[in-house]
């Protein structure tokens, strides 16, 4: 889960939950399966190490030497194919297995499973829901089937389309995993989706946050060891870049940003500068 040594990790977790499984089949639920098969796909694929401990300490390492980051790790386009393929199976084969029964086809699949006595959270709360479960249920069958939509070529699917089944998706399983103890499906799903974004679906995502934020210029003391590690991991942490470092004992800096800031003040305090106020100091 860390990601140490990432790629002898997964599969030795891999190995290790399929034998595992091949000893004891009563414990292998929906989301071992999910895991395994997504446990397989990043086994193969190149670049698993993108949000890994091992990839953080390569940063650092890279950063303290050039103050700058390394490259993006970019996943392969066959790689996103194989989990995206796997997720539109899983969705539809539940669909087809749904379809052969006559619980869900009547609309009572959702209310029998909120009633169950091993599956329901709070049976006795689903009771204010009675009205919309019908509604529930035939809507899981419609968000199982909309993902047909996910294989349309980019050019018939836009980015706000899928990051919409993406969300509903969220919602669908967030809401499994508070009312239902149905085991680990959809945390595995979910994890699933996080295979499924691509570079443009992060960047429409921060042009979209982009309108919101407001550019923070943050005067540093390069020659202050606790100063340059803090302001490696707020970098790393700062998704939608909000936070401009400047070296304040650079001469240029001095002459933009810093003008009218004492040298003395800056060695002693952080100062945050915005298009309102100079803010001081750790907090």
């Amino acid at each position: 889960a860390l990601g140490i040594f990432p790629r002898l990790s997964t599969i030795l977790s891999l190995l290790l939950m399929s034998s595992f499984h091949e000893r004891d089949m009563y414990v292998l639920g929906g989301g071992d399966t999910a895991l395994r098969a997504l446990g397989f796909i990043l086994s193969i694929s190149p670049g698993i190490r993108a949000l890994s401990v091992s990839r953080a300490l390569e940063q650092w390492k890279h950063w303290k030497e050039k103050h700058t980051f390394l490259k993006p790790v970019q996943m392969y386009t066959w790689t996103y194919r194989m989990i995206l393929w796997q997720t539109v199976i899983i969705y539809l084969m539940s669909l087809w297995w749904k379809l052969l029964g006559t619980t869900w086809t009547s609309g009572v699949a959702v209310e029998t499973a909120l009633h169950h006595a091993l599956f329901s959270r709070w049976p006795e709360f689903t009771e204010h829901f009675l009205p919309f479960l019908p509604f529930i249920n035939y809507g899981t069958l419609a968000f199982e089937l909309l993902w047909l939509v996910m294989l349309l070529p980019r050019t018939w699917r836009p980015i706000p389309l899928k990051l919409s089944i993406l969300l509903l998706g969220i919602l669908f399983h967030g809401s499994i995993l508070v009312f239902m103890d149905a085991g680990s499906f959809s945390l595995a799903m979910m994890a699933m989706y996080i295979g499924l974004l691509r570079e443009e679906d992060i960047a429409w995502l921060k042009k979209i946050c982009g309108h919101f934020k407001k550019r923070t210029v943050v005067l540093y003391d390069a020659q202050c060891g606790l100063c340059v590690r803090s302001m490696f991991i707020l970098s790393m942490c700062d998704w939608l870049k909000t936070l401009t470092w400047r070296n304040f004992r650079d001469a240029t800096t001095q002459k933009k940003e810093a003008a009218g800031l004492k040298p003395q003040a800056m060695k002693r305090e952080i100062h945050v500068l915005t298009s309102k106020q100079v803010y001081k100091g750790f907090y």
